[in-house]
């Protein structure tokens, strides 16, 4: 997704799991957050724990236990746990070709440190969580998104004055390379503004990938969540923000 004068994103997330089979797997995962600082040191000096020291491993599996950031509360920012390695970044910090070298500089390393370039079975993810801001909370959140999104929404078992006060909404699919899961709930922003969250999700199948391989998947994986966007925003809403605003 190219940067929109007034996109409506909230965050991006490309995420890598991978199964914890075994106590050597997961020792093996106990040391991957140091390794991969030796690496990215540069770009992500500020380092941060998530989990109390007393916490089992165990528990922690697919779960992020470190962070690692330009600044304290900057993005982009990656996040490393057993089975589990994020780079996530806002909507002020994206730009698609800048995230996909980070995204590129993140494999690199995880593979050098983790499996020492040698394919790995991993699980790989795309994820863009965007914000539609409502007029007011009394606004009718189905008439918003028949208005204004390529969905549809009608029911005819209840009838009541009264818009819904919540919404969730989830569509999933099958595609070629992975699964694709389109989310929309009701919720607020980091601006306590009201509205529609829209997340869009593929996750790749579980496959022995290089780290070229993954790169690759990723590519497709963000042509097809922009499309997809620019398909459910068409129109006016979609106009928006291409505006400044003032």
């Amino acid at each position: 997704m190219s940067r929109l004068p007034s996109a409506p994103l909230l965050e991006v997330i490309f995420e890598l799991r991978w199964k914890i089979l075994n106590q050597s797997d997961l020792a093996k995962s106990q040391y991957l957050h140091g390794d991969l600082y030796s690496i990215l040191k540069t770009d992500y000096p500020f380092r941060e724990s998530l989990a109390p020291p007393e916490v089992p491993a165990a528990v922690l599996v697919n779960k992020p236990v470190y962070r690692f950031r330009r600044a304290k509360d900057e993005y982009p920012l990656i996040q490393i746990g057993p089975g589990l390695l994020t780079l996530n970044t806002t909507d002020e910090e994206y730009f698609w070709g800048a995230y996909f070298e980070s995204s590129t500089k993140l494999l690199n390393a995880f593979y050098n440190a983790y499996s020492s370039g040698k394919e790995i079975k991993v699980a790989p993810s795309l994820a863009y969580v965007d914000f539609f801001q409502t007029k007011s909370q009394e606004e009718n959140i189905i008439q918003f998104i028949n208005d204004n999104l390529a969905i549809k929404i009608n029911q005819g078992f209840f009838k009541e004055n009264r818009p819904p006060n919540n919404l969730n909404l989830g569509i999933n699919y099958n595609i070629d390379f992975g699964s694709l899961s389109i989310n929309l709930n009701t919720g607020k922003n980091s601006k306590q503004q009201s509205g529609l969250i829209l997340q869009t999700k593929i996750i790749g199948k579980e496959n022995n990938y290089t780290s070229d391989g993954i790169l690759s998947w990723l590519k497709d994986a963000h042509e097809m969540c922009s499309r997809l966007f620019k398909n459910m925003t068409k129109g006016q809403l979609y106009e928006t923000f291409k505006m400044d605003q003032l």
